[in-house]
This record gives C-alpha cells, sequence and structure tokens, in this order.
C-alpha cells in the first residue's frame, strides 16, 4: 500500500501529523464496527490498520529525513542553528586549545564551552582526590580524609568514562595514582595500629 493510498483510505493529508492520523483511523474503527457482518469488519479493519501503519512509517521516514538534511546543512555552515542547541546525533563539540593534546569531544549534547568545563572539573575533583588521599601518609588519624579523596578520584574516574584522551587521560592517571597511594596509605596505617596494639600487649 502507498503513502497515497492510504491518506485516501483514512481521509487525511499524506503528510498529516500523527495525531491526526491517529484520530482518523479510531474514528473509521469505530464506524467499521457497525455493520454486523464480523468478516467483513475484520477485513475492513486490517486495511485500516495497514494504512494507519503505511502513513506512520512514511512520516517517520520523512522526519528522519528532513531532521539529517537539516544537520547536515548546519554542520556545514549553510543554515543557522534556531534554538542554539546541538540535535540528537550533531556533533558541534570542537578541538579546545588547552595544556594537553585534547582530542574532538566526544559529547553529542554538549557544545565546546561545556565540554571544556567538563573536562576541568573532572581533572580539579581528581587533583583534589589525590591531596587528600596523600593526608594519611602524615598521620594516621587523617585516614578518613584519607578515604574521602579515594572517593573523589573514583568519582573523577566515573565522570571521564567513555570519553576520549587528552585532558580526560590526565584525569584517569591523576585518578588512579590516588587511588593507589590512598589505598597503600590505608593498609600501612592498619599495620600501625596493630603492630601498636601488639607491641602494647
Amino acid at each position: 500500500m502507498t503513502p497515497d493510498e492510504a491518506a485516501a483510505i483514512l481521509e487525511v493529508a499524506k503528510d498529516a501529523s500523527a495525531s491526526d492520523i491517529l484520530a482518523a483511523y479510531s474514528k473509521k474503527a469505530q464506524a467499521a464496527g457497525g455493520s454486523g457482518d464480523l468478516a467483513a469488519e475484520k477485513a475492513e479493519v486490517q486495511i485500516l490498520q495497514d494504512a494507519r501503519v503505511t502513513l506512520m512509517t512514511n512520516r517517520q521516514k520523512l522526519q528522519g529525513t528532513q531532521q539529517r538534511t537539516e544537520v547536515a546543512a548546519r554542520a556545514a555552515g549553510k543554515t543557522p542553528q534556531p534554538s542554539g542547541k546541538p540535535e540528537y546525533g550533531e556533533r558541534t563539540a570542537a578541538p579546545v586549545e588547552s595544556g594537553w593534546p585534547d582530542d574532538a569531544p566526544k559529547g553529542k549534547s554538549r557544545t565546546a564551552d561545556e565540554e571544556l568545563v567538563r573536562k576541568q572539573r573532572s581533572f580539579i575533583i581528581a587533583a583534589i582526590g589525590l591531596v587528600l588521599s596523600l593526608t594519611a601518609w602524615f598521620w594516621w588519624l587523617l585516614e578518613p580524609l584519607s578515604l574521602f579523596g579515594i572517593g573523589l578520584s573514583i568519582w573523577a574516574l566515573i565522570r571521564v568514562r567513555g570519553y576520549g584522551s587528552g585532558m580526560y587521560t590526565g584525569t584517569r592517571i591523576v585518578s588512579w595514582i590516588s587511588i593507589v597511594l590512598g589505598v597503600l596509605a590505608m593498609v600501612g596505617n592498619i599495620l600501625l595500629v596493630v603492630n601498636g596494639v601488639t607491641a602494647g600487649k
């Protein structure tokens, strides 16, 4: 069944909205149920269903084609982006100059500025985690602070999970160093306390 035939059956425009298509289908399906001939009713409802599916499928194809065309045009700089927000599947983030050899940001729904802020914040979180995780090396009573630093480092790792190189790689390196040093400090402090208790006996 072609879209033109389906539109004629449901008596709607070929490019009608989804609500109009569904409303026309519902109206005609209800009207088909009053004939008393079950076989005829079933056949007519089946035709209406086929028409509805054909028009909805055609509508989705048209929308997909139009969206891809608009996104491609905006990416090429031929048309302005009306809302200032990236469309689904549109890669707007561009490489940003920084102290790290950043590649193109991977986010599809963030602008270049938003992506840079995310990189910087993730790295700062990892750096704070590293500083806090080192505190237990100086005094065992600061172990809770060190554990908090390990938690921050794990959070930073989660924030950059699945992203590319550059500052994201730097964040991963700092986070793992923080976690390893924090765990070593914790193990050392536990052994220190155990030895102290044992020596006291």
